[in-house]
């Protein structure tokens, strides 16, 4: 979208003989100059429970007219009146209907508070027009930036797909855990169809250290840094700071202008993303004391930073709409402007202000993308495989594996009568594992275990289950991420699970039943998609659907038996490498597909979407391994995070690997999470 903007450039200046007074200045606009003085609209403590209000921690995503909607409205309302009022009021009127008659225009109010930084942390975005009933910055023709004037002019940088982002998830041991896996799990999932599309690349740093940050500038051009983690404002110092690791996993807490030096050479850099809390927190006597701030004196364009936290649903629809914008060729003001509008219109009527914008282009085009294009959709499979059938009216005596299984049985009895105890030896070794192949045995490939025999299953409330048999299996893996690790041996009772996760159509039985609440999204009770995996649910959503089929979800333990069996393979149907005849993954869709889509990547025991498609929820919460069944983790209670298995339709193949695990807090609700239960005993 061509969009060009008028600028209003209104300065605030501290009143230095009058202390609480200040005078606004429209320096430049559409309509002149203009200025006027004003006095503080509260007082400090009334600025403090407005700040708490709207700012504080939130345990879940902010509805429509919630009590921090209404702070914000009548904040944003008292700093309107207070400031735009007189001949200012009309400057910005008339500057309003000159960019209004203007096709493809809008109005950029640009704040310039550097002659007054006791106001630089106020949530500006939250300037309410009572008159017009709207708030400045939900629209893109009005967007608002906190603008810094600085000598060195800033050019558009012309790019072409994809456009190239780096991101640093910090996680340092000796603070407050995140879940870091999750943190890029979601990333992934809010870039992923501008992945699949060509227009965006995304390459995690392995280390968030400075030197891993420094390695990995030289070893390509980008041009947006993606920073997710802990931030804060050290108060002996007076700056900003983010905690990075050290290289012992301890924090480090490095100023912005630190990560300003490196990022400073970096030229194709345009934009910085901070998802920290209090990274767009400066002093009150320095405005470029912020981490935010310092990057954009340090030369970085435009930066984008929270200042309040921000829930996990509100930074995903932020950075998905704020990337698809920018792809779609809108200015970077107004691409933020759009992701304001769509965490909006999720029901969330006050994080759209949480994130602030730094801006020092004389406009807001950070890139010159008149090339940048589509990559060409990727090719279906020559190969459509048919669909599993999982009739409930069909009886389990009609099904292939009957009809193996009492073959089996014959050439059993056959072969103890006629072979006697060469045949019962022969089988006892096979049993064992032990059994020497022959001349005539063909030995099965090494990169891909065998096929089961046979598939034993029920039918449970017209949902189709396979039996995984009891017995010792190894659990972890040596080769993976440290969070599986050691690996180690474990003993479990025989048992039930679902063929495929749930479905739209099934979870929509419970919901009908009275006994589970709808998932948050629009499309679940389509007819469309009721053989789609059902998503948008909770944990306790999904506890509840198990126990209302007489069953629970499958402890982590269970969910990797069930996936990988007993011969150490690396992923459901074996050691293959991924590709998409096993498995929906990688962003190669860009969507889930119905489940029982991919019957070749069926597990050793006939569960079929054990990899990809979503991340499945399960009982156990997300503890250090060795597991163990009776050291709290199978605990119900609580809000500690959960552990997910099975990697989503987003994910890479190390994340689809049957010992692959993440966590998530129980009242997340994401679109690519959905879940399959368990029944016990045989």
């Amino acid at each position: 979208m061509a969009i060009d903007y008028l600028d209003f450039d209104l300065a605030i200046e501290a009143i230095e003989s009058t202390p609480g007074r200040y005078r606004a200045r429209v320096v430049d606009s559409p309509a002149g100059e203009a200025n006027v003085e004003f006095e503080l609209p509260f007082s400090s403590i009334e600025l403090e429970n407005y700040i708490l209000k709207m700012g504080r921690p939130r345990q879940g995503v902010r509805g429509l007219n919630s009590t921090e909607g209404r702070a914000a409205q009548e904040f944003g309302r008292k700093v309107y009146e207070a400031i735009f009022q007189g001949e200012v009021r009309d400057c910005l009127r008339r500057s309003l209907d000159v960019a209004n008659q203007q096709p493809d225009h809008g109005l950029r109010l640009r704040l310039r508070l550097s002659a007054a930084p006791a106001l630089a942390d106020w949530p500006w975005e939250y300037l309410y027009d009572s008159s017009l009933r709207r708030f400045f910055a939900h629209s893109a023709s009005t967007p608002i930036v906190r603008y810094l004037d600085l000598p060195q002019r800033i050019q558009p940088l012309a790019v072409q797909a994809p456009l190239k982002i780096l991101v640093m998830i910090a996680n340092p041991r000796d603070v407050g855990q995140l879940d870091v896996e999750a943190e890029w799990r979601k990333v992934q999932a809010a870039l992923a169809d501008l992945v699949a599309r060509g227009l965006v690349t995304l390459t995690r740093l392995e280390k968030a250290t400075l030197a891993a940050l420094q390695r990995q500038l030289r070893q390509d051009q980008y041009h947006i840094f993606h920073f997710v983690g802990h931030g804060g404002f050290d108060q002996q110092n007076q700056e900003g700071v983010l905690l990075l690791e050290q290289e012992n996993g301890l924090a480090r807490l490095v100023a912005g202008s630190y990560i300003g030096a490196l990022l400073h050479d970096h030229r194709s850099l345009r934009l910085a993303v901070l998802n920290a809390c209090e990274g767009a927190r400066t002093a009150q006597s320095d405005p470029f004391a912020g981490v935010a701030q310092t990057l954009l004196q340090q030369g970085i364009p435009a930066v984008i930073a929270m200042q309040f936290e921000i829930t996990d649903g509100a930074a995903i629809t932020f950075a998905h709409e704020f990337y698809t914008a920018l792809a779609d060729r809108y200015p970077v003001d107004a691409a933020l402007a759009e992701a304001r509008k769509a965490i909006y219109a999720a029901g969330n009527d006050v994080e759209w202000g949480t994130p602030v914008l730094y801006l020092r282009a004389q406009n807001g085009n950070i890139f010159a993308i008149a090339e940048l294009r589509e990559a060409p959709p990727l090719p279906l499979p020559v190969v459509e495989p048919e669909p599993v059938k999982l009739s409930p009216r069909k009886s389990i005596f009609q099904e292939r594996s009957y009809w193996i299984g009492v073959a089996i049985l014959i050439s059993l009895v056959i072969g103890i009568v006629w072979q006697g105890p060469r045949f019962s030896a022969t089988l006892q070794q096979l049993m064992n594992g032990t059994s020497t192949p022959t001349a005539t045995d063909t030995p099965l490939p090494t990169s891909t275990p065998a096929e089961p025999a046979a598939v034993a299953t029920k039918i449970i409330e017209g949902v189709t289950f396979v039996y995984v048999p009891g017995g010792e299996f190894t659990m972890g893996s040596d080769n993976g991420a440290s969070n599986e690790k050691p690996v180690h041996p474990l003993n479990l009772l025989g048992f039930w699970i679902m063929q495929t996760e749930v479905t739209n159509a099934q979870y929509k039985r419970c919901v009908d039943a009275g006994n589970c609440t709808k998932p948050v999204n629009d499309s679940w009770d389509k007819p469309e998609q009721a053989n789609y995996p059902v998503t948008h649910v909770d944990w306790n959503q999904a506890k509840t659907y198990a126990e209302w089929m007489g069953g629970s979800l499958p402890t982590e333990a269970q969910w990797e038996k069930a996936a990988c069996g007993t011969d150490g393979r690396i992923y459901p149907w074996g050691n293959d490498a991924p590709d998409d005849k096993f498995l929906n993954y990688n962003g190669n869709i860009g969507q889930t597909t119905e489940v029982g889509s991919y019957p070749p990547g069926q597990s050793p025991y006939g569960a079929l979407d054990m990899a990809g498609n979503v991340w499945e929820w399960t009982s156990s919460k997300y503890q250090p391994y060795p597991y163990q069944a009776d050291d709290s983790r199978e605990d119900l209670s609580g809000e500690a995070s959960r552990v997910l298995r099975g990697g989503s339709f987003v994910n890479s193949r190390d994340r689809v690997r049957c010992a692959s695990r993440d966590g998530s807090i129980p009242n997340d609700r994401n679109f690519d999470v959905g879940f399959r239960v368990v029944s016990p005993g045989r």
